[in-house]
């Protein structure tokens, strides 16, 4: 993944626009183009809306949505096409949401176009597969809401991936919650003190340890704030990733899916 200034992700997300409005019917008063407003003028606005949970969050939208629309195995299928199209709802705050629906969907398709750098995939149940030492491998998504129903969360995915094969990956995106919780923007260290307690739980022990579930990763998607030049931008600080599954085989993983050292660690 790359580091982005600024500058760099006023150009990325007008051009994200573009591809939308070619090829979708959005609403221009939609969560995206209120964000591309908010952020090209972000000089304009009191520090209270600078620091806003919507001006972040509609960020980390609108570079979600740049992934998916660059990532061809989505925008070239029928069914990738289908999926895009129910994720324009939602409402400003993630918090706000009557239906979860748009955003868990958008986060799905965020999740694919990411690993799609990295491995052959499949749009299919439970959310999509890969093929990982010549084998196929289902990835189950989720996007939490809520600090108490990680653990049901995760043991849910984990029934899902049985259900379609002996072999997935669950992703778990945890943006809401550290949100929430960090004041400072500090996401990654917060991300890090998180794992630590909840990989030692004898409910996540007991899934990970699993032959089927091969890696469980957490996501933080969040930008974060240069607080010199008053500007939010995005780096691998704060796209983190922690891998936990003790093996040769995890790490095999991480080298292919080239996320840096330090944004994961191992069980054990």
């Amino acid at each position: 993944m790359e580091n982005y200034t600024y500058e760099q992700m006023i150009e990325n997300f007008e051009n994200t626009i573009k591809i939308l409005e070619n090829k979708y019917s959005v609403n221009k008063s939609c969560r995206f183009y209120k964000t591309l407003k908010d952020y090209k003028n972000i000089n304009k606005l009191n520090e209270k809306d600078i620091h806003s949970q919507r001006l972040i969050e509609g960020i980390s939208d609108l570079y979600q949505l740049s992934c998916i629309l660059n990532c061809k195995e989505l925008i070239n299928t029928d069914f990738g096409k289908k999926e895009i199209d129910k994720i324009w709802g939602g409402s400003d705050l993630q918090e706000d949401d009557k239906n979860y629906l748009h955003r868990n969907i958008q986060y799905q398709l965020f999740i694919m176009s990411l690993f799609n750098k990295s491995f052959k995939t499949f749009i299919e149940e439970p959310d999509f597969s890969i093929i990982f030492f010549k084998k196929k491998h289902y990835v189950a998504v989720k996007r939490i809401h809520s600090e108490d129903k990680i653990y049901s969360e995760i043991k849910d995915a984990q029934k899902q991936i049985e259900k379609y094969g002996n072999a997935g990956i669950i992703v778990i995106g945890l943006d809401l919650i550290l949100l929430q919780s960090c004041k400072n923007e500090d996401y990654f260290d917060l991300l890090g003190q998180y794992i630590e307690k909840l990989i030692h739980t004898q409910t996540f022990e007991e899934i990970i340890n699993r032959k089927t579930i091969k890696n469980i990763i957490f996501t933080c998607n969040l930008p974060e704030f240069d607080a010199e030049k008053k500007k939010y931008t995005l780096n691998l600080n704060t796209i983190a990733y922690a891998v936990v599954k003790p093996s040769r085989y995890g790490k095999r993983f991480m080298e292919k899916i080239k996320l840096q050292k330090g944004h994961y660690k191992y069980l054990g």
